[in-house]
């Protein structure tokens, strides 16, 4: 059976927003590596939900499995750290539609690996004081149900 292209690049494009979480946190947002690999997540992004299109791609993380589009993503190590990372940060999905930009999926990396990102509630500590999640155009960031609230 031959994969779905869209599913191999929507994994090639889950696979590089993990590296560029970590690079981020290792290097710092502004190193070229980050720059470089935020580059290549954004052009996997968009082979995956090409722009202009309706449809989008959607990343959801229940403990330490990762979902796309519904659908488990294999265990591997990495993506199991992947998604307790985002369980952690209480997020539940993260839906990326075809028209985001690379300066938004940057801007919610900038986040997600800052000091001002609570990873106990999955809050940005210097939005509203917490209480709700950062918002972005064309990503839907949706919290955990069993998050406490503010």
């Amino acid at each position: 059976m031959k994969a779905d292209p869209t599913t191999t690049a929507g994994r090639a494009f889950v696979r590089s927003l993990n590296i560029l979480l970590k690079f981020a946190r290792l290097y710092g947002y502004e190193h070229a590596r980050t720059i470089e690999q935020l580059q290549i997540a954004c052009q996997e992004l968009h082979t995956a939900i090409p722009l202009g299109t309706d449809g989008g791609l959607l990343l959801g993380a229940t403990n330490s499995q990762l979902l796309l589009d519904g659908v488990p993503l294999e265990g591997s190590p990495a993506e199991k750290q992947f998604a307790q990372l985002l369980s952690a940060a209480g997020l539940a999905s993260v839906q990326f539609f075809s028209s985001v930009t690379e300066e938004e999926i940057g801007r919610m990396a900038a986040l997600l690996c800052s000091a001002d990102f609570d990873f106990v509630t999955g809050r940005a500590i210097v939005m509203d004081g917490g209480r709700t999640l950062p918002r972005f155009p064309r990503i839907g960031l949706a919290a955990a149900a069993d998050l406490p609230s503010g």
